[in-house]
């Protein structure tokens, strides 16, 4: 509820009512002032010495309402202000500091409001004002009579208002709140709140000021805010849309872009070694992809310091950070920190070339700190999924499904590819006499040697129980028999440390390549016949 948040970030003391005078919620202040906590209770109870009727006609009044009463338990007199709300009531308390006097002499009320409070009797002479007021109406000390203050006064139609017409006359005469404005009184325009105090035996009026055009310019801002606050919720909806895992990051950084108004970005992530640019986005930044940098930038002293974003200084910072980038390009830069995956890091790096970064851009990246945050998870998670979805458990090569989509993919390539179709020799005996955890350990041996194909284009698989499967592209494919072979004899000096003694195995291929014209069904089925013939031909 905003009302608590409001009431927790002010000095004073205060709580929330509701409209039967029941408390639901008070501040750290009033629970210091009181010594308890008082939520759950009716104000009458709390505060007794208040009059009934004064109470009553609070809660019922949509209109503010102010009073001083003595505190017993308090051992003070206090001011109370009752504030409406939608739904509920915000209830000030201002203790005096000293027992005698008929106001609070209190700097937290009056010395640091961002708005004008002045205390004036029935004749309008001021008792007490706080700097904002006499800033606004343009007096000096703090003991004057507001009627002064008021000559000149003229309305949004530049006519003059008499004292007659000033809002602390009417509220006095209506005895309820009056609100008059905007005002203008030596060029400014004023907005006046006039809020009767109801007292025994004592007639004053609490005035609150306010600067009309800062209002204004506060509600530019506000209205700038909820704008970006738009923007950004727009964003993380559509990173749930993305489809693809990498697109969901390229959309979080371009967003990013756009909102921050800047020229690219670098998106470095925390690696073993060091930090790597893993995504980039931005005219000539894209080629910077891949490149691994052994500095961690996580050590650096000033990203150390820094929580979430912040502007970075100097081109030097700049070319650790990023040695491969055209630095000289850029005019500005400041970056994020984000956490992600347990104690895992990134850092998002920001380019401008022409105009230096503001420090109300980087608080437009901090709030955008989240919602890249989001795009990283995403990212992992749908990665995980699709790595879940198209390889094997076991060994951790693609499975059959994805290895034939990779497949009809590449009989289509203009160089014609080659297969490779195997078999482990003998793996139902290894399974049999020395147990399925044997045979697991042999088939993630055997992966692991598939795999350093990979780094030379090969594309390898487990496609069934002991069957695997490997793709050979462009020239690799010219070399199939080849690659095949040292396949073959790589694997048969391979050895499975096992109690009580290692396992050794082979496994049998076979190799062919793609005719012209050839269908895919057809083009495995002769593999599959040639890995028959070697198996009948004595395996290995």
């Amino acid at each position: 509820m905003p009302e608590r948040q409001l009431l927790n970030s002010l000095e004073e003391a205060g709580l929330i009512l509701d409209k039967s005078g029941q408390i639901h919620h008070c501040n750290p202040r009033l629970r210091e002032v009181l010594q308890y906590d008082p939520t759950g209770k009716e104000i009458r109870k709390v505060f007794p010495e208040i009059r009934e009727d004064w109470i009553r006609s609070a809660l019922e009044s949509p209109e503010a309402a102010a009073f001083v009463f003595q505190s017993a338990s308090l051992n003070r007199k206090c001011l109370a202000t009752i504030l409406p709300s939608e739904d509920h009531l915000l209830f000030l308390l201002w203790p005096a500091e000293k027992q005698e006097e008929p106001f609070p002499d209190d700097v937290s009320l009056l010395g640091l409001l961002p708005f004008g409070v002045v205390l004036i009797d029935e004749s309008a002479r001021v008792y007490r004002s706080n700097a904002a007021a006499r800033r606004l109406l343009g007096v000096q000390d703090s003991l004057w009579n507001l009627n002064d203050a008021w000559k000149g006064a003229r309305d949004s139609a530049n006519r003059r208002r008499s004292t007659d017409q000033a809002p602390w006359v009417r509220a006095m005469k209506l005895s309820r709140p009056v609100r008059v404005g905007p005002v203008e009184i030596r060029g400014s325009a004023l907005d006046f709140y006039c809020i009767p105090i109801q007292a025994t035996g004592d007639s004053r009026l609490l005035v609150i000021i306010q600067d009309m055009e800062r209002e204004h310019r506060n509600q530019r801002r506000l209205r700038s805010a909820l704008e970006l606050n738009r923007n950004i919720n727009n964003l993380l909806m559509d990173l749930l849309r993305v489809p693809g895992p990498e697109d969901t990051i390229h959309r979080a950084l371009k967003g990013s872009i756009h909102l921050i108004n800047c020229d690219g970005c670098l998106f470095l992530t925390e690696e073993a070694y060091g930090s790597r640019i893993s995504f980039a986005e931005g005219d000539g930044l894209k080629q910077m992809v891949g490149q691994e940098n052994s500095l961690d930038p996580w050590s650096l002293e000033m990203v150390a310091r820094k929580e979430g974003a912040f502007l970075i200084q100097n081109n030097d910072l700049l070319r650790r950070l990023a040695p491969g980038l055209n630095f000289e390009k850029y005019k500005s830069s400041m970056a994020a920190t984000l956490l992600y995956e347990k104690d895992r890091r990134g850092l998002v790096l920001f380019l401008r070339k022409n105009v230096r970064f503001r420090s109300n851009e980087r608080r437009i990246l901090q709030l955008l700190v989240p919602a890249l945050s989001a795009a990283i998870f995403k990212f992992r998670y749908e990665a995980r999924l699709n790595r879940m979805a198209t390889t094997d458990p076991l060994t951790g090569l693609l499975n059959r499904r994805r290895f034939f989509a990779i497949l009809e993919s590449a009989v289509r390539d203009r160089t014609p590819p080659a297969l490779l179709q195997m078999d482990l020799d003998f793996f139902k005996q290894i399974n049999d006499t020395l147990g399925h955890q044997a045979g697991d350990k042999v088939l993630e041996v055997l992966a692991v040697e598939l795999g350093r194909l990979e780094d030379k284009g090969a594309v390898p698989a487990r496609t069934g129980g002991e069957e695997f499967m490997i793709l050979l592209r462009n020239e690799l494919a010219k070399e199939y028999r080849t690659v095949a072979e040292n396949l073959r004899s790589s694997i048969e000096k391979l050895s499975v440390e096992w109690d009580p003694e290692p396992i050794r195995f082979t496994i049998s291929i076979g190799a062919t390549v793609l005719r012209e014209g050839e269908k895919l069904a057809d083009f495995y089925a002769r593999a599959d016949k040639l890995l028959y013939q070697a198996k009948e031909s004595g395996r290995n």
